[in-house]
């Protein structure tokens, strides 16, 4: 990532922190097919400009990258590609829902990390339900004992009257 970057947290940035090769590669071969339909390239000379500041001097292919061991594993991870379809579905049905016919729009993202921030919000989340879940059952506690002394005093006072 870029010092200073404003999406340096963001968990698509984070999802390829370490794979700065392979996200590389495949921006390239986005380019390339780009350029095969027909279209001008804006992209491919900052990608390998991005690369080289980033300390990436030579760029492998995908099937390389493969047999090396070097793709993140997240990129076989089919509930990721499918949550990540589904928003495309979602942003563009008229064009996706061909491409993608058995995938709804309304699926949730699934990021196969997540930012520190996102992380400590989930811990207190939990935490959270936790102590709600905690007083709640102290809750039924209480009750329980109020209903078992009301019913102690009920069998009492009915003991202790005169029977007719």
């Amino acid at each position: 990532t870029v010092p200073g970057y404003a999406w340096a947290s963001h968990p698509a940035v984070l999802m390829w922190k370490g794979y700065e090769e392979a996200l590389g590669s495949y921006g390239l071969a986005m380019c390339d097919e780009w350029l095969g339909r027909g279209f001008g390239d804006t992209c491919a000379a900052t990608i390998r400009a991005d690369l080289a500041n980033a300390g990436v001097s030579r760029l492998r292919d995908f099937e390389t990258l493969r047999a090396d061991g070097l793709l993140p594993p997240w990129l076989a991870d089919e509930e990721v590609q499918r949550s990540h379809r589904s928003a495309l579905v979602r942003k563009d049905p008229a064009h996706y829902a061909a491409v993608f016919p058995d995938v709804p729009p309304d699926l949730p993202y699934v990021w196969p990390v997540r930012s520190e921030a996102v992380l400590e919000r989930e811990r207190r989340q939990a935490e959270a339900a936790r102590r709600r879940e905690e007083r709640a059952r102290e809750k039924a506690r209480r009750v329980r004992s109020a209903a078992g002394r009301k019913a102690w005093e009920t069998r009492r006072s009915r003991r202790a009257a005169p029977s007719d």
